[in-house]
C-alpha cells in the first residue's frame, strides 16, 4: 500500500540511514551473508535494520522501513543507524537505485529460477547493470574472486573492490557438476588451476588471460562437520576496507 501510494517511499526512508547501507545479493549464500552481517552489527550495539524475514524484493524493503518510521516520515534515531538489505539478483538494480547503498556484497551467480526468467545469463546481465548504475556514490564492492560471473562485476567499476575467495585444495574436486559460466566475454574457455563447485573456482581465461583476482580476504584451513564449521580467515596487509 505504501508503494502505491509513494513509489519512492523506500528512496525517502532508506536513505535516511546515515550509518552505512549495504546491499547484499547473489543465487546462493545472500541469507546467510546478511545475517552474519546483522549479527555482528548487534555483537558491536551498532543500531541498525535488517529484513531478516527473508522478503527480498523492494515492497520487502518498503515494509521493514514503513514500520519503523513515525507518522511525519522519519525513522528515529536513522542519523547513526545502519541498514543491511538482503536482496534478489533480478531486483538489484532497483534496489540501488532506491537505496543509493555505500557497499554492495555478491557471493556467486548461477542461474536460477528458470521458471521466471527464461534466458540464461539474465541474472548476471541484470546484476551488471545495477552494478553501473551508483558510480558516483557506492564506495566500494566486495566480491567473490573464484566466479568469473561475479569478478566480471568490477570490470570498469571506478571504485574500491575488496576480493574474497578460498584458498583450501583439499577441497578442489575432479567431478564439479554444470558450469553456467564457461565463456569468457572474449569468447575463450575458461580453464581451471582448482574448481571448488560448478565454475567456481581458480579460473583463467585460456584466450586472454583474464584470470582469478588476487584475494584480499582468503578462507584457508576449512574443516566441516555436522556439528559446526571452521575455517581461516587472514586479511592481507592495506587490503581495502569498505567500513
Amino acid at each position: 500500500m505504501a508503494l502505491r501510494f509513494d513509489p519512492g517511499v523506500v528512496a525517502a526512508l532508506g536513505r535516511q540511514l546515515g550509518g552505512g547501507r549495504v546491499l547484499v545479493t547473489g543465487t546462493n549464500g545472500k541469507t546467510t551473508a546478511s545475517r552474519l552481517l546483522a549479527g555482528m552489527l548487534e555483537a558491536a550495539g551498532r543500531p541498525h535494520l535488517h529484513n531478516r524475514e527473508g522478503s527480498n524484493m523492494v515492497r520487502g524493503f518498503a515494509s521493514l522501513l514503513v514500520r519503523r518510521a513515525d507518522l511525519l516520515g522519519r525513522i528515529p534515531g536513522a542519523a547513526d543507524m545502519a541498514g543491511v538489505f538482503e536482496t534478489d539478483e533480478a531486483t538489484f538494480p532497483a534496489a540501488v537505485r532506491a537505496l543509493d547503498p555505500d557497499v554492495m556484497v555478491v557471493t556467486n551467480l548461477f542461474r536460477d529460477q528458470l521458471d521466471l526468467v527464461r534466458r540464461s545469463g539474465y541474472r548476471g546481465g541484470a546484476l551488471a547493470g545495477g552494478a553501473e548504475l551508483p558510480r558516483g556514490a557506492m564506495r566500494c564492492s566486495v566480491l567473490n574472486a573464484d566466479d568469473p560471473s561475479v569478478a566480471a562485476l568490477a570490470d570498469g567499476w571506478p571504485g574500491r573492490v575488496h576480493w574474497f575467495g578460498i584458498d583450501d585444495p583439499a577441497f578442489a574436486r575432479e567431478g564439479t557438476g554444470a558450469a553456467d559460466a564457461r565463456w569468457c566475454a572474449c569468447g575463450g574457455d575458461y580453464v581451471y588451476e582448482r574448481r571448488y563447485f560448478a565454475h567456481v573456482g581458480w579460473w583463467r581465461c585460456a584466450a586472454c588471460g583474464r584470470s582469478r583476482p588476487a584475494t584480499d580476504t582468503t578462507a584457508r584451513a576449512i574443516r566441516l562437520g555436522l556439528e559446526g564449521a571452521s575455517w581461516e580467515m587472514p586479511t592481507a596487509r592495506g587490503a581495502p576496507r569498505c567500513g
